[in-house]
């Protein structure tokens, strides 16, 4: 089953009503045309997701979002998201992990690979490898300049590495780390043609993932030693 507009225009509806006697009513427009679809789609990507990482976690049920916000962090009296997302991520309880992400929202979808708190220990890998000339970063360049993703993640006030060139400096100069495609393509959105795009993006995207997983396991010497 594919997304509609529909399932946006619920996800937009939702969040402006903010009223959990709205979303009780409307229960069935959300598992019909939110969940269902972002679960469908994620067991279609899973066969081709591990080939990439066959440590992925691929039950649809735990990798889908929910559109509830966590009441406990809850500030501005909002209780819905207007956005829903799945991940691919092997799991561990130490640390979040570098992962593939869809998300979409009443605004468009986006796709990417990386980190939702990146730990410290593997951003200072990860600069090493940069530094170091690994040839793994050679292929993220790579794909970085083809101007499909933006580098997303926290900036440090001030410029740490003045000597860098501006591509590399962009990459260095961040606290967490993920590279992302933004699309307002609904007609996209909407098509069966879906899980095939973001079967080619994702496959764009391992040189950046194996890039990140390097990083963590010489963390993880680093940390052994």
């Amino acid at each position: 089953m594919t997304f509609t507009p529909e399932s946006l225009d619920f996800l937009f509806e939702n969040r402006l009503q903010n009223s959990r006697e709205w979303f009780g009513a409307h229960r069935a427009v959300y598992q019909e045309r939110v969940v269902r679809p972002m679960r469908e789609l994620f067991a279609a990507l899973s066969p081709h997701m591990l080939t990439i990482d066959p440590e992925f976690m691929t039950d649809p049920i735990r990798a889908v979002s929910r559109v509830h916000r966590d009441v406990r962090r809850i500030r501005d009296g909002m209780l819905y998201r207007d956005e829903m997302w799945f991940l691919f991520v092997r799991l561990r309880e130490e640390h979040d992990l570098p992962g593939f992400y869809f998300s979409l929202s009443p605004q468009g979808f986006w796709c990417g690979c990386g980190y939702y708190q990146a730990p410290a220990a593997v951003m200072a890998c990860m600069r090493e490898m940069i530094l170091s000339g690994d040839p793994l970063f050679d292929e993220v360049l790579a794909l970085y300049r083809t101007g499909r993703y933006q580098l997303e993640g926290e900036k440090f006030k001030r410029d740490r590495y003045p000597q860098a060139d501006a591509e590399r400096a962009d990459f260095l100069n961040r606290r967490g780390i993920s590279m992302s495609l933004e699309s307002h393509d609904f007609s996209l959105l909407f098509s069966e043609g879906l899980a095939d795009y973001l079967t080619e993006r994702f496959d764009e995207l391992v040189p950046f993932y194996r890039m990140m997983n390097r990083a963590e396991r010489l963390a993880r010497e680093a940390q052994i030693k």
